[in-house]
């Protein structure tokens, strides 16, 4: 049933659905306002050779999931457009699916950097990774936002056709598979960043280690790396066991009705945390990489790599040596 029609139901979890509501707004308006920092102070593109340009196209994704997510919580919240069961079933999850699009783009730029640090090479003490091709990241970047796009509309529209026609069957095995998409996905993301985002902070601080750049500055540029992919593991990894136990659950089990809206508050809750706080360090890291003279040192990384096809295929040749 949904869950505006338990008038019981949403008095009893109103002040978790104004909290929601509230840190999305914030979250939102943050993002939107970096974004235009980013674009119109910084001169920072958003989009170059075919895709998204790290950071910016980070806060783009992250800027429309947020939206998304306060647009549904305020149709639920107040009982908005009570009849349009499947549009609000869509605008639920293209949500979740915005901030898949978020961490993918982020990843991205990970493997577009770490070619371009000048101490990405192997050593006695660290053997090799495999890093992608920039056709390959290209590939697979849209290869991915394309198939969970359009795998999240169309499970999101049998969702809520199926919630429309008191269908609970079908509801709950088109909602498990949803979860299921973005529990998978997750789990890919957790892996990437807890092997090539850490990999990137060590390079990161090798580099600005051996050209003695100890100062406040490139102190807070490596901090901001660290923030960002230790947060991105904190959302993905709690969200990829919530969503899949959910799924699971929802499958085998008859589950009240409060536990999926605990659920949802937990999660939006982690998720507005751990971006606001990655959104803080970008910040941070922005106040003070405008010191940086980067004549002195070829220190690139998320924040001011800009896609090259050519560039790339240049970087990557010394990797294959």
């Amino acid at each position: 049933m949904p869950l505006n029609t338990h008038p019981f139901l949403i008095k009893s979890l109103l002040p978790l659905y104004y909290i929601m509501i509230i840190s999305c707004s914030i979250e939102s308006v943050s993002t939107f306002s970096l974004l235009l920092y980013k674009r119109f102070h910084d001169n920072s593109s958003l989009w170059s050779d075919r895709i998204f340009e790290p950071l910016t196209g980070f806060l783009l994704w992250v800027f429309l999931y947020s939206t998304f997510r306060n647009l549904y919580l305020i149709i639920i919240t107040f009982g908005l457009m009570p009849d349009a069961i499947i549009l609000k079933s869509i605008i639920n999850f293209s949500g979740w699916a915005f901030i898949q699009f978020a961490i993918a783009t982020y990843i991205a730029g990970i493997f577009r950097t770490i070619p371009k640090l000048t101490f990405h090479r192997p050593t006695a003490c660290r053997q090799t990774k495999f890093i992608p091709t920039y056709h390959s990241v290209l590939f697979i970047y849209w290869i991915f936002v394309i198939t969970v796009g359009l795998l999240v509309i169309i499970l999101s529209y049998l969702r809520g056709y199926f919630q429309g026609k008191n269908d609970r069957n079908n509801l709950i095995i088109s909602q498990a598979f949803l979860l299921i998409i973005l529990s998978i996905s997750n789990i890919v993301f957790n892996l990437c960043l807890f092997k090539y985002g850490r990999f990137l902070v060590v390079l990161t601080q090798e580099s600005v280690n051996l050209t003695n750049g100890r100062d406040e500055a490139y102190n807070a540029y490596l901090n901001k790396l660290k923030t960002i992919n230790f947060s991105l593991m904190v959302v993905v990894s709690w969200t990829s066991i919530s969503f899949f136990l959910w799924s699971m659950c929802s499958l085998t089990i008859k589950v009240n009705m409060d536990i999926p809206a605990i659920m949802t508050f937990m999660t939006n809750t982690a998720y507005t945390i751990m971006i606001m706080a990655a959104i803080i360090s970008i910040i941070r890291g922005e106040l003070y990489i405008k010191g940086i003279n980067n004549a002195d040192i070829n220190l690139s990384t998320i924040s001011n790599v800009r896609w090259s096809e050519t560039s790339f295929g240049q970087t990557n040749s010394v990797i294959e040596t």
